[in-house]
């Protein structure tokens, strides 16, 4: 789910909408600096918490011609740690109940609970965890449906499914085995 996986896609195709929606500011530089802005009050709210660095234009396309949260100092645990900023980014900007913003909306709170139902959970989900951990990734999975459809609709480099977010959509079947948590190969950087 982390790095040029699920987070990184989901944060970037988000950016890539905000840096671009004139209620932010006029132009690009300051769309971004108020994301910035608000991403340091997140963080001044929450003391000890991993942090993502400030985040350029350059961190949100990894060169590929996709938009993702990208860059060296963008690291697994530091963009799991932001998932509830962009829940926030999505409850206030995302919500005028357009299909659009409905999927985005989704789209964040799902991987935010995904990762808070595996976080909080022991080595074996019990069957409400799983049960709410599959609603999660389904939820995740029809979102990013839509959100794919209408970036390629528009021609955009934006939600596209990358092989690791594949390979997500199959962690309820695991989490019947063991916590996926408990087995990844991630340590905190």
């Amino acid at each position: 789910l982390k790095c040029k996986g699920a987070t990184s896609t989901v944060m970037g195709s988000m950016l890539f909408m905000l840096i671009r929606d004139v209620r932010l500011g006029p132009n690009q530089a300051v769309r971004l600096a108020l994301i910035n802005r608000k991403l340091q009050a997140f963080y001044e709210a929450r003391p000890g918490w991993y942090r993502l660095p400030k985040i350029k234009l350059s961190n949100l396309e990894g060169g590929t011609g996709w938009s993702e949260l990208s860059g060296p100092a963008f690291k697994a645990a530091n963009t799991k740690a932001t998932s509830l900023f962009f829940v926030e980014l999505a409850t206030e900007y995302f919500s005028r109940g357009t299909d659009l913003d409905n999927n985005v909306t989704a789209i964040a709170t799902n991987l935010h609970n995904m990762y808070g139902i595996l976080d909080a959970a022991g080595m074996f989900l019990t069957d409400d965890e799983r049960l709410r951990f599959d609603n999660a990734v389904v939820g995740f999975g029809v979102a990013m449906q839509g959100l794919r459809e209408w970036g390629r609709s528009r021609s955009l480099g934006v939600w596209q499914v990358r092989p690791k977010l594949h390979k997500a959509m199959h962690l309820p079947l695991m989490s019947t085995m063991i916590n996926p948590r408990c087995v990844s190969f991630y340590i905190n950087e």
